[in-house]
């Protein structure tokens, strides 16, 4: 009746609920997978804003699901009004 799934680090397993036996975590669980779809999302449109597929990542550094892009893609007036400088 349980799961043993990997974290996203791949080095440790953490056990989960078969899908089916617990209908609020099935739910949370579906909610969870639905926001990382989005990010992921984010992260695809902004590597095509700017063009760099390689260099621009999530960095968990500061907050989690930060984007971490060049400084030459943001520097001076180069930076989109609806981004924040965080580190």
């Amino acid at each position: 009746m349980i799961v043993w799934k990997r974290t996203q680090s791949g080095d440790e397993e953490i056990p989960e609920p078969q899908p089916g036996l617990d209908k609020t975590f099935d739910l949370r669980n579906s909610e969870v997978d639905s926001i990382k779809g989005r990010l992921e999302e984010i992260l695809t449109k902004t590597r095509s804003k700017f063009k760099d597929q390689r260099r621009i990542n999530w960095s968990h550094a500061k907050y989690r699901y930060e984007l971490e892009i060049p400084s030459e893609y943001v520097e001076g007036k180069k930076k989109p009004d609806d981004y924040e400088f965080t580190s």
